[in-house]
């Protein structure tokens, strides 16, 4: 689709720009105010990304029960203790490997193996819109079109198009952010804060943009790993 998204702002522009002054820069576009749009296809079954991420979340839910367990063998001594903690978190840990694995390969099946994502990012923050499975391609990339100026209608409409037709969405602001990791292999910037994670996808060769762009906007003291 990026390919083919790509190809259709080329063709509709002259020497890479749109008829409100938008320019073209590898799978992303850039409007006049300097806010880049793009469209990325995350693939269940290639980039692990999602299933990382929500492992994580699990591995630090098994901290509660693995703590308490602990906590009420200790009448019987610290050796039976830790023995019983070991055995609730096998337990546990087993349960929720299976229940995570089954969990996922029903989501990357009713998502057709692809999480689709639209992100809008300028200079104070980045949203990252989960797009609707009947969102189909053709529409997500009409949409982008009309938002990049390139079919010439309203860019407000459009707008308020791409929010409606969105299933869930999160922005982050910039200032907000206390940590970043970078992580070219999965395509992903990790934006971290205080109480928010996001993550932002793009194609390996739009990395480099993105990141400047974040980099360039987020407080100085950022963690940058």
């Amino acid at each position: 689709m990026l390919r083919f998204l790509r190809e259709l702002c080329r063709s509709a522009t002259f020497g890479g720009r749109g008829n409100g002054g938008e320019r073209i820069i590898g799978n992303i576009v850039k409007d006049q105010n300097g806010t880049l749009t793009w469209v990325y296809e995350l693939s269940f079954w290639k980039n692990p990304v999602i299933l990382i991420t929500v492992a994580k979340v699990l591995m630090l839910s098994l901290a509660v029960p693995v703590v308490l367990a602990f906590v009420l063998g200790l009448e019987n001594g610290i050796a039976e203790a830790g023995t019983l903690a070991l055995t609730v978190l096998a337990i546990c840990g087993a349960i929720l490997g299976v229940l995570l694995v089954v969990a996922y390969l029903m989501i990357g099946i009713i998502y057709g193996g692809k999480y689709q994502v639209l992100f809008r990012m300028d200079d104070k923050g980045v949203h990252h819109i989960q797009l609707k499975r009947q969102y189909d391609r053709a529409k997500a990339m009409g949409l982008l079109t009309a938002l990049a100026g390139l079919a010439g209608g309203n860019l407000t409409a459009a707008g308020a198009g791409l929010l409606a037709a969105s299933r869930q969405s999160m922005y982050t602001r910039f200032s907000e952010v206390r940590s970043i990791r970078f992580s070219p292999k999965r395509d992903t910037i990790y934006l971290n804060g205080s109480l928010s994670r996001n993550q932002v996808y793009a194609p390996i060769e739009d990395l480099p943009l993105v990141r400047d762009h974040i980099l360039s906007r987020c407080r100085k003291d950022v963690k940058v790993r």
